[in-house]
């Protein structure tokens, strides 16, 4: 009977790394094919950390590309080792549902440790981490963690308490050694050029991008090599990758120009609260505004099939005073929807939606702390 069971187990477990890892395998395509990366030598620093050291962390400020580079470390890796299956992970508790002992994996952790503070218990957790040990030292488990730099500093107990952290086997794409050469980052901008209806033109040409026309999706993009060369000597405090995918794909930040490279915060700080308060008018924007925060507030997810209308509800009422006790949840979808590639991302694998990035998550905290500054201090 328990031969039966053991059995049954390990059949669950395979099963479910072939599901996992071909849904990993969709979200490596989809980066390859946006086509909107560029590769630096952190790659090939990585590769060979993971095939020497069975572990990397992969650390950098917001912005500095840890997700694309994560996928690009798998993608690379498989090639060079074929019989290794890749499975990106969120949560340190799948590991434990996914893993039999024989499987050779490349365990992808993207931000383990938290996106704003570490989620970390050292009661439940530290199990985990000793098996993961245990599965590296074998040798058939390969382990990649992304951690922001911020959030890897509040972590350092951890990563000094745990055996497997021990050893050199971190990559700082913030670092000097691997942050963007000024023509890596020309070809980052290009890309995204290319990829969102922009034009570069020669220098000192007329260009549009700071024109209201350009808020059609339509209208092509001008931008002329002074500007380019200005925007590549901008160090965003954002890191770089992000403020070229947010600047090529909302065009009311592409109207900003420079500016918004040398104050990415202020402008969607700024882009968030125009957005609250023409919801006053706007139903619409009122609706935008009411997903973003449900999001927040919702531990970064929104899943259609759960919507928490309470929550909406208390929204609407400390935003706008609306006691309204019917709300079709179409609406927030809808939204949400409108919002994909300006705010959020859609996760095609199970459906839910997710704030963009790090930066538009503080945005909207910010906006939202005027609003009920308790509430934010008691969920973050």
């Amino acid at each position: 009977m328990k031969t039966t069971i053991y059995l049954h187990v390990c059949l669950s477990k395979k099963l479910l790394i072939i599901y996992t890892s071909g849904l990993t395998q969709t979200e490596i395509d989809g980066h390859l094919k946006k086509g909107t990366f560029v590769e630096t030598p952190a790659i090939q620093a990585c590769i060979k950390l993971l095939e020497t050291n069975s572990l990397l962390i992969l650390t950098g400020a917001a912005g500095t590309g840890k997700s694309r580079n994560s996928l690009e470390i798998l993608h690379q890796f498989r090639i060079k080792h074929p019989e290794y299956k890749s499975v990106k992970l969120t949560d340190l508790h799948d590991f434990t549902n996914l893993v039999p002992n024989e499987e050779k994996l490349v365990v992808l952790f993207e931000d383990i440790f938290g996106r704003t503070n570490t989620k970390f218990s050292e009661n439940t957790d530290v199990q985990i981490i000793d098996r993961l040990h245990a599965c590296t030292i074998k040798g058939n488990i390969k382990v990649i963690l992304t951690v922001r730099n911020t959030i890897r500093m509040s972590c350092e107990w951890i990563l000094n308490s745990h055996t497997i952290f021990h050893g050199k086997c971190e990559v700082d794409l913030s670092s000097e050694r691997f942050k963007m050469t000024k023509t890596e980052k020309e070809s980052l901008l290009l890309k995204y050029f290319v990829a969102n209806n922009f034009r570069l033109l020669d220098f000192n040409d007329p260009e549009n991008y700071n024109e209201e026309t350009v808020l059609d999706p339509q209208i092509t993009v001008t931008v002329n090599r002074v500007t380019l060369h200005n925007i590549v000597e901008s160090e965003p405090l954002l890191g770089f990758p992000e403020a070229c995918s947010l600047f090529t794909g909302n065009r009311k930040l592409t109207r900003l120009g420079l500016s918004f490279f040398k104050h990415p915060l202020k402008y969607l700080y700024e882009e968030i609260e125009k957005l609250r308060k023409n919801g006053k008018d706007s139903q619409q924007d009122r609706m935008s505004y009411v997903t973003l925060i449900y999001i927040l507030l919702n531990e970064d997810v929104l899943d259609p099939d759960d919507i928490r209308l309470k929550i909406c509800f208390e929204i609407l009422k400390s935003c706008y005073g609306i006691s309204n006790k019917e709300l079709p949840p179409c609406h927030i979808i809808d939204a949400a929807n409108e919002m994909i590639g300006r705010y959020l991302i859609f996760h095609s694998d199970d459906g839910t939606y997710h704030l963009q990035h790090q930066i538009i998550f503080e945005s909207i905290l910010i906006s939202y702390s005027r609003i009920d500054l308790g509430l934010i201090l008691i969920k973050f």
